[in-house]
């Protein structure tokens, strides 16, 4: 994990108005850190159960969610009521991005799209915008991806990676190694 997400987490849950969801979202944290998945699960479950809108419990669910293919729609759930609560995350934001793309929901990429865009560099703007029409439009995805080079951006230069070369499979591209 990288360090602006634990410290996105621990500020987020700094700010919270219930200390018992707070202890058990830190526990289920320290066990996820240990690599306890199914007892992290359990106790971010247990601390939603206290309060459903909890946002650090939410994102840190969703995140392990979907990582299998058979919960991304529960994953989608707990980012998206994550942002309802919470200030938006680039990790939570380009987690559902690649959830949307997945579950081919371009209706909900496009409005996340519209969302980033005050936020986002003019050109990671236009990265997403391309990697959303690549996937949208399998006849294009050809030409973007061949037009589509890797820069310096968002930070997480990994999940560019895991996108772009989605986006040259469906053209049929040789991927790139990062």
């Amino acid at each position: 994990m990288k360090l602006p997400t634990a410290l996105l987490l621990i500020i987020g849950l700094g700010f919270s108005g219930c200390a018992e969801e707070k202890s058990i979202t830190e526990e289920a944290f320290i066990k996820e850190k240990e690599g306890k998945k199914s007892e992290a699960l359990y106790l971010y479950s247990l601390a939603l159960k206290k309060n459903p809108n909890y946002p650090a419990a939410n994102k840190r669910l969703g995140m392990i969610l979907s990582e299998s293919g058979d919960s991304v729609g529960v994953a989608i759930f707990h980012l998206e009521k994550t942002r309802e609560f919470a200030a938006s995350d680039e990790e939570t934001d380009l987690k559902l991005f690649d959830l949307y793309i997945l579950t081919e929901d371009f209706v909900k990429l496009q409005i996340l799209l519209d969302e980033l865009k005050e936020s986002l560099s003019e050109e990671d703007s236009v990265f997403l915008d391309n990697m959303a029409q690549c996937h949208k439009n399998p006849a294009k995805s050809k030409e973007i991806a061949n037009k589509t080079k890797l820069t310096p951006g968002i930070q997480q230069f990994e999940f560019k990676l895991n996108i772009l070369n989605g986006c040259r499979k469906n053209a049929g591209l040789q991927q790139i190694n990062g």
